[in-house]
């Protein structure tokens, strides 16, 4: 596979975006206690996505 000898793993971002996708997950579903994560879970997907994105742009 091209470029898979040069990838990093980011365990941390991974974990955190699980965690974001079950706070929107519970926002689309009503439950109350993820409530504030799942406010916060959109807006930190594309502040992840666009660093992804642009790390591999500049690259």
């Amino acid at each position: 596979m091209v470029g898979m000898k040069n990838k990093k793993l980011y365990k941390g971002v991974d974990i955190f975006k699980l965690i974001a996708a079950f706070g929107v997950v519970a926002i689309n579903t009503g439950v109350d206690f993820f409530n504030i994560l799942g406010r916060l879970g959109v807006p930190f997907f594309v502040m992840i996505s666009s660093f992804f994105f642009f790390k591999y742009y500049f690259n």
